[in-house]
């Protein structure tokens, strides 16, 4: 005759003699499902969904569930990538996997100091600041023309949300918005926890605010622009 089963774990069907032994177990599946809301696990899984959009595994807008990605043989991948760039402060994790793909780089590389310097010189020299406050000053310019309100009221009219939206489209600039004190002042200032969350998906934020604090001369090339084109 089979012996009751007491003590079973849902996710691995394991049995456990002793209560404490079973409180205690953590088997792969059983820690995925807990790390689901952890922060690094949501940005891998957003990852995870723009590789399979890029790798033309999935249509563009559409979003496999977290259910899928825990189940994922790609999920140690993408969950170590996360934390990755994270922790080297890449300007974006989106800008960097995109880089991973174009560049056919191997995924055993992708974690690679040597291939992080490179994609480091490659943003530095692809980058210019004044360039960039030239395109985000266009934008601003068009959005206020749109709204029927003056640019100088830009970043204080404009809703942290509808920021966040232009920074995802690229049409408002890092520079401008951490390198632009009225920006910081009057914008960043009114963002909160969770807008700042998201906003820390598309662009590192501790990059930026380090990169605009040793970078004063590209800080005051688009001051001196956004003072010239915004303050009329």
């Amino acid at each position: 005759m089979a012996l009751p089963r007491k003590y079973c774990c849902t996710f691995c069907d394991k049995d456990f003699v002793r209560k404490s032994w079973y409180e205690r177990h953590m088997c792969e599946k059983k820690r995925r499902f807990i790390d689901q809301n952890n922060i690094t696990t949501i940005r891998a899984h957003r990852l995870f969904t723009h590789w399979q959009q890029r790798s033309k595994l999935l249509r563009r807008g559409k979003e496999k569930p977290m259910a899928d990605f825990l189940k994922s043989p790609y999920y140690k991948l993408f969950v170590k990538l996360a934390a990755f760039t994270d922790r080297v402060y890449v300007v974006s994790h989106f800008k960097y996997l995109d880089w991973l793909i174009d560049k056919r780089v191997p995924e055993k590389n992708w974690f690679d100091e040597h291939g992080m310097q490179e994609y480091q010189d490659y943003i530095r020299s692809s980058e210019d600041p004044e360039d960039q406050a030239t395109d985000t000053c266009s934008n601003i310019h068009n959005w206020c023309d749109d709204k029927g309100i003056e640019v100088q009221e830009f970043f204080t009219k404009i809703t942290p949300g509808q920021a966040l939206n232009m920074i995802r489209a690229n049409e408002l600039s890092p520079w401008v918005l951490f390198g632009y004190q009225p920006s910081m002042d009057r914008l960043v200032a009114r963002m909160n926890p969770e807008v700042l969350g998201t906003l820390d998906e598309h662009v590192n934020v501790h990059y930026w605010l380090d990169k605009v604090r040793k970078d004063t001369g590209s800080v005051n090339r688009v001051t001196k622009y956004c003072d010239d084109n915004l303050k009329h």
